[in-house]
C-alpha cells in the first residue's frame, strides 16, 4: 500500500467533512477501499477526527523512525536466519554476512558489524546469543561501533591496501602481531611472527597498555634486525595505537590493520597463539613465568619443522633470509 500524499490526505480530509462515504471517497481517490480505511485508522486525531496536517506529520514521522531501525529490526525473516544460524550452527557473524553476499551474487546483504550489534542488543541479550560466539565474551556493555573504534588510531591503514606480495607470502620481512590475554590478570604476552618463515618472538608483559606493546615491538625490530621488519599487522585494539610512533622511528616501517571483528585476517599469529596454548593454558599465571622461560618454549616452537616449510625449521628459513642465503 502506497501512502497517501498531501493533496490526496486534504481532499480525504474535505470529503469526510461532507459526510461522503468511505467506498465512494476510494472510487473518487483511484485508491482502494482497504487503504483508505488504513490511513483514516492510523492518522486520525486523539479525538478521532481525521486532519490532513496531522495526518502527514504522522507519516512523516512513521517513516524516519523506519529509517532509524537496521535491517534486522525490520525483516524478521533475515532476523529468524541469522539467529538460526548462530543459535543451532554456531555461524559467526563474519561467516553470516560472506555467505549472504555469496548468495546475493556479490551483493552485501547485511554487515557483521550491524549482526554484532544485533547480538548485544537488548533483544541478543534476552536471546543469550552471545554464548554461541567463538569467544563467549559476557554482553556487559554495547558493541562497539566499529567506526568509531577506528577513528581512535591515529594513522590507520586498513589491511585492505597490504601488498600483493605480502599477502601472498612472497617476500619477507612482514609481520603479524597479537595480544595472548590469559584468566583473571594483568600479564599479557605479545606474540609477533614473520608471515613468510613462521618465525616467532614472545614477550611477557605487565600490561597491555600501548607503551608496554610499542616497547615489545621495539625489541622485535632490534633483535630481528631493522631491514627485516618492512611492516606490522595489528587488530583494532588500544595497545596498538602508539604504532605511528614506531614508523616515525623506523623509517620505512608501514603497518596494517585489520578490519573489526576480522581477527583471521592475520592468521599466522592466530594459529601461532593456538600452538602455544599448548604449553600456556588460559589459566596459567604469566607473572609467575619469567621472559627466560618464554625464550626457551618460543626456542622450541622456532626449530620445531614445518610441513608449510617443507619440513624446515621457521629459524633455519628465518636465518637463511637473513645471511641471504635464500630468496623467496
Amino acid at each position: 500500500m502506497k501512502n497517501l500524499s498531501l493533496e490526496e490526505r486534504q481532499i480525504l480530509e474535505d470529503l469526510l467533512q461532507k459526510q461522503k462515504s468511505k467506498r465512494s471517497i476510494s472510487r473518487l481517490l483511484g485508491r482502494s477501499h482497504s487503504t483508505i480505511l488504513a490511513e483514516m485508522k492510523r492518522n486520525r486525531s486523539s479525538t478521532g477526527q481525521y486532519l490532513a496536517v496531522l495526518a502527514q506529520k504522522k507519516s512523516l514521522l512513521r517513516k524516519n523512525q523506519r529509517h532509524k531501525r537496521s535491517k534486522i529490526e525490520i525483516s524478521p525473516g533475515l532476523k529468524r536466519y541469522i539467529i538460526n544460524r548462530i543459535t543451532l550452527l554456531q555461524w559467526s557473524p563474519e561467516q553470516i554476512d560472506r555467505f549472504l553476499r555469496i548468495k546475493s551474487g556479490g551483493k552485501s546483504v547485511i554487515s557483521h558489524e550491524t549482526i554484532y550489534q544485533f547480538i548485544y542488543s537488548a533483544e541478543g541479550k534476552k536471546l543469550k546469543l552471545y554464548q554461541h560466539l567463538r569467544r563467549k565474551k559476557k554482553p556487559h556493555r554495547q558493541a562497539f561501533n566499529a567506526r568509531r573504534k577506528r577513528s581512535l588510531i591515529k594513522d590507520r591503514t586498513p589491511i585492505v591496501r597490504r601488498h600483493k606480495a605480502i599477502n601472498q607470502r612472497t617476500e619477507f620481512g612482514h609481520w603479524e602481531t597479537d595480544l595472548m590475554i590469559f584468566s583473571q590478570q594483568k600479564f599479557v604476552l605479545a606474540v609477533t611472527v614473520e608471515r613468510l618463515t613462521r618465525y616467532t618472538i614472545a614477550t611477557v608483559l605487565p600490561n597491555k597498555t600501548a607503551q608496554e606493546m610499542k616497547h615489545a615491538l621495539q625489541r622485535v625490530i632490534l633483535d630481528s634486525g631493522q631491514t627485516s621488519v618492512k611492516s606490522i599487522t595489528f587488530d583494532n585494539g588500544s595497545e596498538n595505537v602508539l604504532h605511528h610512533e614506531l614508523k616515525y622511528e623506523f623509517p620505512g616501517l608501514e603497518t596494517f590493520f585489520c578490519d573489526p571483528y576480522c581477527s583471521w585476517q592475520k592468521g599466522t599469529v592466530e594459529n601461532t597463539n593456538g600452538l602455544i596454548r599448548q604449553y600456556l593454558p588460559r589459566n596459567v599465571d604469566l607473572s609467575q613465568i619469567s621472559q627466560s622461560q618464554i625464550d626457551n618454549l618460543i626456542l622450541k616452537l622456532n626449530h620445531r619443522p614445518r610441513k608449510c616449510l617443507k619440513f624446515l625449521s621457521p629459524s633455519f628459513v628465518f636465518n637463511s633470509f637473513l645471511n641471504g642465503r635464500i630468496t623467496p
